[in-house]
Parts: C-alpha cells; sequence; structure tokens
C-alpha cells in the first residue's frame, strides 16, 4: 500500500498496515531495513495470531479484516511447520467483508501446534513461556493485530484487546501484568474487552509493540489539543474581561445621566466632572486607555476612585427621587 493511501486510513488502520509491513520484513517475507526477528520471536508472533484471530472454540479457522496479517501468519506456518494454509476472502464489500486462514484440523502438525500455544494450570488457560524478551514483544504485537483496536487520539484516548474466550484473554492479562501493562476488563455482548484509557499507558504500549511513530503522532495531537484548549481558556478570559469593562463603563455612563438629569452634575467638584467627561467621550475605551487620554495626570486606581465617587452620588439622587415620590 502506497504511503499516501496509508495517510488516509483511520488512526487505527494505519497503525495496523505500517505493523504488518514491519513484520513482513522482520520475519524474513519482504526485504526492508527493519531488523530481522529472531525464530523464537517469529514462533511468539504467529502463536499470538492463532490464538486472539481465532475462534473461542479452538476452531482451525483464523479471521481477520487485515489479509496482510493473515499473509504472513501463512508465510510462517510454511516456514516453521511445513503447513500449507492459503487466505481466503469472504464477505463483501457492503456485508462483513474480510479474510480468513483456514488449516486442517486432521492434519497431525495442526493439532500439535495448537495444542502448544497454551496450558491449562486447572482449567485457567496460561501462556507458554517465550525464549526472549523479544518473544513477548512480537507476542503482543502479534494480540494487537488480532483483536486490538484504537481510537483515534484527536477523538479521544482508548485502545482495547476483544477476545470472544475468557480464559484466552485473562492468560494475556496476567501476562502482561507481570511486565507492569496494566489493562482493565470489561464485557461486551459475547465478547471480552481489556482496555485503557491514559495517554501515557497506550504511548508506552505502542512503543513496546513497534508504533513509536504513532506513539509520538498521540503525543503531537495532545500537545496541540492542550495548546487549543489554552486559547479558547484565554480568549474566554478576555472576552469575560471585555464583558466586565463594557458593563461597568455602562454603569459609571448611566450614573452620569442622573446627575446631568437632577442637575447635580454642574455642581460636581471639577475632578469628577472631567473624569465624567473623559468617559462620557470614550465610551468603550478601558482604564488603561482612559489613563492614557488623560495625558497620564490618572492612574487606573485613580479612575476607579472616582468613578465610584461618582456613582455612590448618583445613586444618593435616585434615592433622593424616590424618597420625593413616595412623600407626594
Amino acid at each position: 500500500m502506497k504511503s499516501e493511501d496509508i495517510r488516509k486510513q483511520a488512526f487505527s488502520s494505519r497503525l495496523k498496515s505500517e505493523l504488518c509491513a514491519m513484520t513482513a520484513g522482520q520475519v524474513g517475507m519482504t526485504r526492508t531495513g527493519d531488523r530481522v526477528f529472531d525464530d523464537c520471536c517469529s514462533v511468539a508472533f504467529l502463536r499470538a495470531v492463532l490464538l486472539y484471530a481465532g475462534r473461542g472454540d479452538r476452531s482451525c479457522t483464523i479471521r481477520s479484516e487485515n489479509s496482510a496479517l493473515l499473509e504472513i501468519c501463512a508465510f510462517l506456518l510454511i516456514k516453521y511447520y511445513n503447513i500449507e494454509a492459503k487466505v481466503i476472502q469472504v464477505g463483501t464489500k457492503n456485508r462483513s467483508a474480510g479474510y480468513k486462514l483456514e488449516l486442517d484440523p486432521r492434519d497431525g502438525r495442526v493439532k500439535a501446534l495448537t495444542d502448544s500455544l497454551c496450558f491449562c494450570d486447572g482449567e485457567r488457560p496460561v501462556l507458554r513461556d517465550f525464549v526472549c524478551d523479544g518473544c513477548f514483544k512480537a507476542f503482543l504485537r502479534g494480540a494487537f493485530l488480532s483483536c486490538g483496536t484504537i481510537l483515534d487520539p484527536s477523538k479521544g484516548y482508548h485502545l482495547e484487546l476483544s477476545c470472544s474466550d475468557e480464559g484466552r484473554l485473562d492468560a494475556l492479562n496476567a501476562r502482561m501484568e507481570e511486565n507492569g501493562i496494566r489493562f482493565r476488563k470489561s464485557a461486551r455482548k459475547s465478547s471480552y474487552i481489556l482496555y485503557m484509557k491514559g495517554s501515557g499507558d497506550i504511548e508506552d504500549f505502542l512503543t513496546l509493540i513497534g508504533g513509536q511513530k504513532y506513539a509520538l503522532e498521540m503525543m503531537e495531537v495532545i500537545i496541540e489539543r492542550e495548546r487549543n484548549n489554552n486559547n479558547t481558556r484565554r480568549n474566554n478570559s478576555e472576552v469575560a474581561n471585555l464583558d466586565r469593562a463594557c458593563t461597568y463603563a455602562a454603569e459609571i455612563i448611566g450614573a452620569i445621566y442622573i446627575l446631568r438629569n437632577s442637575g447635580r452634575f454642574d455642581t460636581l467638584p471639577e475632578a469628577l466632572r472631567e473624569t465624567a467627561l473623559l468617559r462620557e467621550q470614550n465610551p468603550f475605551a478601558s482604564l488603561t486607555e482612559l489613563c492614557s487620554l488623560s495625558g497620564g495626570k490618572l492612574t487606573k486606581s485613580g479612575l476607579n476612585h472616582r468613578f465610584r465617587k461618582i456613582m455612590v452620588l448618583a445613586e444618593n439622587e435616585k434615592n433622593k427621587e424616590r424618597q420625593e415620590n413616595d412623600y407626594e
């Protein structure tokens, strides 16, 4: 798939496409500059897909919407187990489109392979030990490609693994907990879900399975979202301050009108009259602008002090008028 087409896909699809392309190179299926997997890591990857892309009833049918993933499995099956399997398209574009890879359960090699995937400790499935640290990372990548999905970080932070077999999912969860990877568990219809919502936890998980590029993309989205939130908060604050300033200016102009209407304005001290005229002539000016218009004679504190005096005098005039009306 061309890189231009990959960019147009959803975040989860892009991630899976690139992880599959990376894996194809690392298992020796294609020639790339990626570090080649050890045999044990390639087998660990295959085990994960067989466990989590297959059905919970241990069916030998592996299903996926990703044909590249099943092609890798077919390559590994013939390389390590001499088991031939073909990828078959099922469904249509309009109805449950996807792909499947079928293994013959009558083949003794297939039975030996499926029996080796995990073992039971009582009734609880347990994953078999991994040969090296790289095996665990390869296994997690295979599990995510088989049953995982991730929400576009521009819409929220959510990564989950879904499986119809609770035992298999619990076995994976137990092994992840041993390695400090914390998921929460839930149920959805006929499936069981392991999920995480913390952006930092998701970034760590993506890095672990080889999706460093997408972890960085997620960080960039988070930084951009925080920048936008800060701008919004700043703009909201500025609008709120402007609203308060306009309301305050309107109250002062209203007080001046009362003083003029009552004939009290001309008897005001000269300093208050000058301040009142300054406000009347510049109704939309801020306190800082009024200070500048005063020629630097007044400070914002001084202006506020005079405005409060004007508003008190206007309130007194209103009370006087109210009392006269009550007397009449």
